[in-house]
């Protein structure tokens, strides 16, 4: 598992589409995809949207904390990653039915993919560069109250990007998509219009 084999599965479904090219939206993990479809296949990038994301690679600092997490999954399931990652999830305005909606997609999610999805976080490419040299319009949404990626540093490399679009999501954490979905789908709609 690696965030280049899911941006080549990417691929995979837009050839089979016989898509020539697509608008590439990524949210957290997600993003991590999303910037490995611009680095790996940049002429099937039409227009690139980051969602609660970053195009820098894990320091290795932060590298024993995935590989904790991976542990954690395999001994004792994905239930025993709420209790670390929750309190840093969410804006203090979330809707409990929308952690709730978070929770059983955590618990649905097989304890070994969790795990390998940790390890392949913690081994990703950085991005930083294949963004910056962008040659397509990208949108970057940040939920202004994220705690596990906080605003002031998307919005720092975000500058950097040439031509980049920035929108802060209010009463939004780390899920804004499903936070505050209709200032996402507006900031989107407009984007891509």
């Amino acid at each position: 598992t690696s965030m280049d084999a899911y941006a080549d599965e990417v691929v995979g479904t837009l050839d089979g589409l016989d898509a020539k090219d697509a608008d590439i939206a990524g949210m957290s993990m997600g993003g991590y995809v999303a910037l490995a479809v611009l680095r790996r296949h940049p002429e099937k990038v039409r227009s690139l949207i980051l969602i609660d994301t970053q195009p820098a690679g894990d320091p290795e600092e932060a590298k024993p904390g995935r590989e904790k997490t991976a542990e954690k999954a395999q001994a004792n399931g994905t239930i025993a990653l709420e209790e670390d990652l929750f309190p840093k999830l969410f804006s203090p305005k979330t809707d409990d039915s929308v952690k709730e909606r978070i929770r059983e997609m955590m618990r649905n999610t097989p304890d070994d993919t969790a795990a390998q999805d940790a390890l392949a976080m913690r081994d990703r490419v950085d991005s930083t560069t294949a963004l910056s040299l962008a040659e397509v319009p990208v949108l970057v949404i940040h939920g202004k109250d994220d705690m596990l990626m906080p605003v002031e540093g998307a919005r720092e490399w975000s500058s950097k990007v040439p031509g980049a679009e920035w929108v802060e999501i209010p009463d939004a954490g780390h899920v804004g998509p499903m936070e505050n979905p209709e200032a996402v789908n507006q900031a989107i709609r407009n984007f891509l219009s």
